[in-house]
C-alpha cells in the first residue's frame, strides 16, 4: 500500500510538478513587462554580469558592447556604457504592429512567450533561468525523496516479512 502511494506521488510530481514548482512571471501590460526586463538587466549589471546558463551553472560574463540604432531611442548615440550593453527587443502581433519595445539580456531568461489575445494586448510569460533551475533542483530533490521512501518501504516490508516468517 505504501509503495502504491509513493507511485502515485511520482505520477503527481510528473503531472503537476511544473505547474506548482515553476515560477512564471506573467505580464498583462507593456509597462510592467518592460520594467521587469530592464530591472532584471540592471540587477544583472550591478551583480557583476552573473547569470545561470541552461545547465544551471553560474556564469560570469562581460557582455559585448553593442548599440542598436533601431531601438526605441531612434538614431541617438548613447554614450552610457551601461545602456550600450543592453539588447533591444520588441513584441509584434500577427498584424505586424509593435506592441511593446524593451531592452534585455538574452542569457537571463529561458523563455519569453507572447500570447496574442483578441484585443491585441499582452500577456507575456517570462521564465527566468534562475526560476527554471530552482524548479529543476526541487523536482530532483522530490524525486530523490520519493526514491528514498520507496527503498525504506521495501526495507521495512522485508524486515516485517522476515520477522513474520521467523515466528512461524
Amino acid at each position: 500500500c505504501i509503495a502504491l502511494v509513493i507511485g502515485i506521488g511520482f505520477f503527481l510530481l510528473d503531472l503537476f510538478g511544473a505547474k506548482i514548482l515553476l515560477k512564471k512571471n506573467v505580464f498583462y501590460h507593456c509597462e510592467d513587462f518592460k520594467a521587469f526586463m530592464e530591472s532584471q538587466y540592471d540587477t544583472w549589471y550591478k551583480e557583476g554580469y552573473v547569470f545561470y546558463d541552461k545547465n544551471g551553472n553560474i556564469v560570469v560574463n562581460t557582455p559585448v558592447q553593442t548599440y542598436d540604432p533601431s531601438g526605441p531611442s531612434g538614431n541617438e548615440q548613447e554614450s552610457d556604457e551601461h545602456t550600450m550593453m543592453k539588447e533591444y527587443g520588441k513584441i509584434v502581433n500577427s498584424e505586424g504592429d509593435v506592441i511593446c519595445e524593451y531592452y534585455y539580456h538574452k542569457s537571463l531568461n529561458k523563455s519569453v512567450h507572447f500570447t496574442e489575445s483578441s484585443s491585441d494586448k499582452m500577456p507575456v510569460t517570462v521564465i527566468t533561468y534562475a526560476a527554471y533551475n530552482y524548479y529543476i533542483n526541487m523536482y530532483h530533490y522530490l524525486q530523490l525523496l520519493l526514491y528514498a521512501l520507496l527503498v525504506l518501504d521495501i526495507a521495512g516490508a522485508s524486515i516485517f516479512y522476515w520477522r513474520k516468517m521467523k515466528r512461524a
